[in-house]
């Protein structure tokens, strides 16, 4: 947590030519690391936007970590979560895909799936990006108001499934090129809302998995608060000793 926490220190110099710069820390993240963190409400939820079942072995990472945080003072409750509505996918998929527009490149030295998203964007009016880029917003805003009213953080698996093999994504040559994003959904069950909210999250490798795997759950909380995620993280780093520990070779 020293090193994540000295990297953020490092990275968060406020850019003032920048259309959105986020308030200035009252002092170094650095300093954050081991420092005293009051009682907080947790909310632990294995509840995803994106529908993925979550496996048994995240699960227990999840509730490991839950017990954890109990026994350091916190207060760690399940109650149902507003994530949300489905729906709201292609809304993002539309605003993910016109990253690149306007960008000048050979499409065609492009990934297969990156140039699908590359012509999917030019094929999007402005008008339709527009309202996915408002939906996201509103989205954002309901989303966002539970932290720090309900809860204070919110507690859930990193991913929905144990970390899968090295090319597993794009091991059948012919697939469909949109295929990778829709089989990686597991993989950004708990994580990608935060690229539409813009909140700070973290992940900790507390669980190791029976095949030998890391395991991690993630912490989320409020916007700009950065400051209890690192203070409650290196909490858990006492507990779970992570910085010593290292995976078995296959």
């Amino acid at each position: 947590m020293a090193d994540t926490a000295a990297i953020l220190d490092v990275m968060s110099v406020p850019d003032r030519a920048a259309w959105a710069i986020a308030p200035q820390l009252d002092r170094p993240l650095a300093e954050e690391v081991g420092a005293p963190q009051a009682s907080l409400r947790i909310r632990m939820s294995f509840d995803s936007i994106l529908g993925s079942e979550v496996t048994d072995e995240c699960r227990e990472a999840t509730q490991i970590a839950a017990a954890a945080l109990e026994d350091l003072g916190h207060t760690v409750d399940t109650e149902p979560l507003v994530t949300p509505d489905p729906a709201l996918v292609p809304a993002f998929l539309t605003t993910w895909s016109a990253i690149t527009a306007g960008t000048p490149l050979d499409v065609d030295l492009l990934e297969p799936h990156n140039k699908a998203a590359r012509l999917d964007a030019e094929a999007t009016s402005a008008i339709i990006y527009a309202e996915g880029l408002l939906e996201l917003q509103r989205t954002s805003r309901a989303y966002v108001a539970q932290f720090g009213s309900d809860f204070d953080l919110l507690l859930s698996p990193t991913l929905a499934i144990e970390p899968p093999k090295v090319g597993w994504l794009f091991a059948d040559p012919d697939q469909d090129p949109r295929t990778p994003l829709a089989m990686a959904t597991p993989m950004a069950a708990f994580t990608a809302l935060y690229n539409v909210t813009g909140q700070p999250a973290i992940s900790l490798p507390v669980h190791q998995s029976a095949s030998g795997l890391p395991v991690g759950v993630q912490l989320a909380g409020s916007p700009f608060d950065e400051v209890t995620l690192i203070r409650v993280a290196s909490q858990l780093e006492e507990v779970f000793g992570w910085q010593n520990k290292t995976a078995p070779l296959h």
